[in-house]
């Protein structure tokens, strides 16, 4: 129920609002029964997942996975760090409104206003069970909401924290919110968007400058990445089915990559792409996924008839004891051990790695070269612990080579002060965080082919899986540019340093580190018949072959 603080002569115009306000309470409550499952009423069919207690609880249940994939946070973004402060927050497709309850928790500092200035767009509901909720169509909610939580469906608790607010509203109808928000959130709302640009576009118009928007995607695959997932399983045919489900309805499952894509095409900026991985069951050694897999394996066989039975039966024209035949298979091959398969949700690693000859390689593919190798030879070095402590080793001698600084240009002299800096080919990351350390002024990103995922990294240091021979689309230029030992690992070094020209502010600084492939003696004690020079000339043939000499 909409609360006034004052007595409010209803005029004949807004008995138009009245009603279709009222319209939508009576009927939101109205369930549609199918198949032993109930789904969302208002907007019929939008949203093909059921909205009963089974699912519910799954939903809590999938919440409490991401906490433990982003480390006990409720986001990535600026607003979910430790003491951040955040004004108005809207959360996109809230669901039981679990995050939306805990994010207000953390962030007490807002009351709400339960005052509107214009009759003309307050909702108007009579007294019900939903007194703590309102239902929005196409209104504009109460000015001064600290937490606002929307959703096809009243599935929320009544009883909340006075700083959060739900609201049942379609989120692709026209946005005409009074005041605009600071940090949009979403999480999982893929099928259930007909055009994402437009989404962006009505996030981006509706946020405050320098607001920030998360969304919290998964794509509908599974995979593994040594082999031990076929393509022919059950769980395989099962990704497949709701992809074509999705297609049918006219709500696709959109690459996360398109989606940043899109992002920046209607004006953000600053857009950081991270990747995870949700295993299916607890196959993995490490102890973080094992755990992590178990809470997977458990979400997955609870909600497997859940986000099945619509799609099969209404896209495909199954009858319900087909889909639960076939979800028999799909249960087998979830608690297959042998399967190595994960879900990818967001960015980091189980085995994220191609292995070869006892050594892991990166696996990311940022794009289709002209030459006929494989994209996974732009980068010929293993990243596995051995090579990592190699890297860290070699930052090391860099420090002894330069007088224990991180490079000779001026803003790594003592005193300096600087901006952004972005150091390519990070690698572990450690020359990245020791200039964050030593720079806390400073917005530090560092870029590889790898995942970087050290235990501890300063609060202005942050790291992207990326590809620098990729189109730069930095929204802002950096004051320092900082790239160590990437010899053979670029094919085009002119158009890599124009790019850091055209990313630099003016006078601003880049510094290359780099070594000879060739190793070389003053004394003549180094024969050219030796099986150092001999080594150092097969690499550079490779490199050569390779496209990057």
């Amino acid at each position: 129920m909409a609360e006034v603080d004052h007595e409010v002569n209803i005029a004949a115009d807004d008995l138009t609002l009245l009603s279709s306000s009222t319209s939508v309470s009576s009927s939101i409550l109205d369930y549609r029964f199918e198949n032993g499952r109930t789904y969302h009423r208002y907007k019929d069919g939008k949203y093909v997942i059921p909205n009963d207690e089974r699912e519910n609880d799954r939903l809590d249940l999938q919440h409490h996975i991401c906490l433990l994939t982003l480390g006990g946070r409720l986001g990535l973004a600026p607003p979910c760090q430790p003491g951040a402060e955040v004004g108005r927050t809207l959360d996109v497709g809230t669901g039981t409104g679990i995050w939306a309850i805990q994010f207000a928790d953390d962030h007490p500092e807002a009351e709400v206003s339960r005052h509107s200035e214009d009759l003309t767009r307050r909702t108007l509901l009579p007294p019900s069970p939903l007194d703590s909720r309102t239902v929005f169509n196409g209104f504009s909610p109460s000015i001064g909401l600290q937490v606002l939580g929307i959703d096809l469906s009243p599935i929320q608790p009544d009883f909340v924290a006075p700083n959060v607010k739900f609201e049942i509203d379609d989120v692709e109808e026209e946005w005409i919110f009074n005041q605009p928000f600071d940090y949009i959130h979403c999480r999982f709302m893929m099928s259930s968007i007909a055009n994402w640009k437009e989404f962006f576009s009505n996030c981006f118009h509706n946020l405050s400058p320098g607001g920030h928007l998360e969304v919290q995607e998964g794509e509908m695959l599974f995979q593994s990445d040594d082999a031990t997932f076929p393509e022919d399983s059950a769980l395989a045919r099962f990704g497949d089915l709701l992809t074509q489900a999705a297609i049918k309805f006219g709500r696709e499952f959109v690459p996360i990559a398109t989606l940043k894509k899109l992002m920046i095409e209607v004006g953000f900026e600053d857009v950081t792409l991270s990747r995870h991985k949700w295993p299916i069951n607890d196959w993995p050694k490490d102890p973080k996924f094992k755990e992590l897999g178990a809470w997977c394996y458990e979400n997955n066989v609870s909600g497997i008839e859940a986000i099945s039975m619509a799609p099969l039966t209404r896209a495909h024209n199954w009858t319900r004891e087909e889909v639960n035949v076939f979800l028999a298979d799909v249960r087998n091959d979830l608690k297959n051990r042998n399967y190595h398969a994960y879900f990818p949700v967001l960015r980091e690693s189980m085995l994220e790695y191609r292995v070869e000859n006892g050594r892991t390689y990166h696996r990311y593919q940022g794009r289709q070269y002209v030459h006929p190798l494989p994209l996974y030879q732009e980068y010929n070095l293993p990243n596995d612990e051995r090579e990592l402590e190699r890297l860290d080793l070699t930052h090391q001698l860099w420090l002894l080579v330069n007088d224990n600084r991180l490079g000779i240009a001026p803003p790594c002299q003592e005193g300096a002060k600087v901006a952004r800096v972005l150091d390519v080919g990070t690698g572990t990351g450690i020359w990245a965080m020791d200039f964050g350390d030593e720079h806390p002024e400073a917005e530090v990103i560092g870029i590889d082919l790898s995942p970087t995922l050290p235990a501890y990294v300063p609060p202005n240091v942050r790291f992207e899986v990326d590809d620098a021979e990729e189109e730069w689309t930095y929204s802002k230029p950096f004051d320092y540019i900082h790239c160590r030992v990437l010899t053979s690992s670029l094919s085009d070094w002119k158009l890599y340093l124009r790019r850091c020209f055209e990313n630099l502010e003016p006078g601003g600084w880049l510094e290359l580190q780099e070594i000879d492939l060739f190793a070389k003696s003053d004394d003549g004690t180094l024969t050219p018949e030796s099986s150092l020079l001999n080594w150092c000339q097969l690499l550079l043939e490779a490199s050569e072959r390779f496209g990057r000499p």
